[in-house]
């Protein structure tokens, strides 16, 4: 048996790419779930739906902070990309709001 060594950084990088790829699938399986009619697109309506479901406390101006901060109206739809970066920013510390888990 052969076995080649890697370097720590390239070991870090596949971790990372692993984790991100981890990420984007159960964000992928989140979406769809909230696209119950899959149209590749749902409304902020059910994202607020979703948080809440989650046992997240988002109120309507933490929302709407969200959106204006993506550039989204309040009756807009979105697609996943947008979906996740705004799933993502909640896990950034410097995001605009701070959704809270019900205790």
């Amino acid at each position: 048996m052969h076995l080649e060594k890697i370097k720590y950084s390239e070991f870090i990088s596949m971790v990372i790419d692993t984790r991100k790829l981890i990420e984007d699938e159960n964000l992928w399986i989140a979406f769809k779930r909230i696209d119950r009619n899959n149209t590749g697109q749902i409304s902020v309506r059910l994202i607020k739906q979703a948080i809440e479901n989650a046992g997240g406390i988002i109120s309507d101006s933490e929302l709407n902070e969200v959106l204006e901060s993506f550039e989204i109206g309040k009756d807009s739809k979105i697609n996943f990309n947008v979906f996740k970066d705004i799933m993502t920013c909640f896990n950034n510390e410097e995001a605009v709001p701070n959704v809270k888990s019900t205790p």
